[in-house]
């Protein structure tokens, strides 16, 4: 049984990216999968990192549960529409905020050393499912790179 963390960066509640989500908790459940589902638009935080990596900002509760299901996770989802080339704002503030601390050297230790992402990710695994408008309609391409192992 896998344990998983699925993410839906889209600010508004009640979108194609969160039906995508939903979808795919409960396909993840009905496998025998532990599945955890958190939707940005619908968490209440404060997406700015306001004191940048230099001070370990608290997590609101929502946040808080989100980093213990990462921590957690065998595997890691994130669904978030491309806006521009990149991913909603609230996405990324998200994802700064929830990394942010477990990044750091103790803060009891004043010493605050960025550490890199896959430190903290260590062996779980990622499969890159890029959709671009041009592959929608049939998205036999978008349901991840088919070269990496299942």
């Amino acid at each position: 049984m896998s344990r998983i963390a699925v993410i839906v960066g889209h600010p508004r509640t009640g979108s194609l990216c969160e039906a995508l989500g939903q979808s795919y908790v409960r396909s993840a459940h009905d496998a025998g999968h532990d599945a955890d589902l958190f939707v940005a638009g619908a968490m209440k935080f404060d997406p700015i990192l306001h004191e940048g990596f230099e001070k370990v900002q608290p997590l609101e509760p929502d946040l808080q549960a989100l980093q213990d299901s990462i921590l957690h996770a065998n595997h890691l989802v994130l669904i978030f529409p491309l806006w521009f080339g990149g991913l909603p704002a609230l996405m990324k503030g998200l994802l700064e905020r929830v990394l942010q601390p477990r990044l750091v050297e103790s803060a009891k230790q004043k010493k605050f050393v960025p550490r890199p992402v896959s430190t903290l990710l260590g062996t779980r695994n990622a499969r890159n499912g890029v959709d671009s408008p041009a592959r929608a309609p049939g998205c036999e391409a978008s349901c991840g790179d088919e070269t990496e192992p299942h």
